[in-house]
Formats: structure tokens, sequence, C-alpha cells
């Protein structure tokens, strides 16, 4: 199971300039904060509690690398 708070330390980590965060939804995660609306951030297709933190944090790495 994805531990969500890891996942948003190595998101602000990783992308200090973004106001964005990661939380868990039913089948998928989905970003929220400022640069998440400002930028349209799309939803990713998971089931959080079966996709492992290190997998997430990918996946959420992946989707945010062009903004």
């Amino acid at each position: 199971m994805a531990r969500f708070n890891e996942v948003n330390r190595e998101i602000k980590k990783s992308f200090p300039n973004l106001d964005i965060e990661v939380v868990r939804g039913e089948g998928y995660v989905y970003f929220t904060g400022e640069s998440a609306y400002e930028h349209d951030v799309e939803s990713i297709m998971t089931h959080p509690v079966s996709t492992s933190t290190e997998d997430l944090i990918r996946m959420c790495k992946e989707e945010l690398k062009d903004l």
C-alpha cells in the first residue's frame, strides 16, 4: 500500500516550485493544489491499496515531469 506522506514528500523534493499534492481516491489517485488546477494535471488510474510507494512515486514523477 502506498504511503502518501512519503509520496508527497518526494514530490515536494523533486518539484519544489509546484504547489501540488497527491490524494488517494477509489481506484485512482489525483493531484490537488494550485499547480494541479493551473496545469490541469490528470489523475493516475491505479489501485492505491495494491500499488507500492516506490511505484506511485515513479508514476507521479512521470506525470509531473513536463510541468
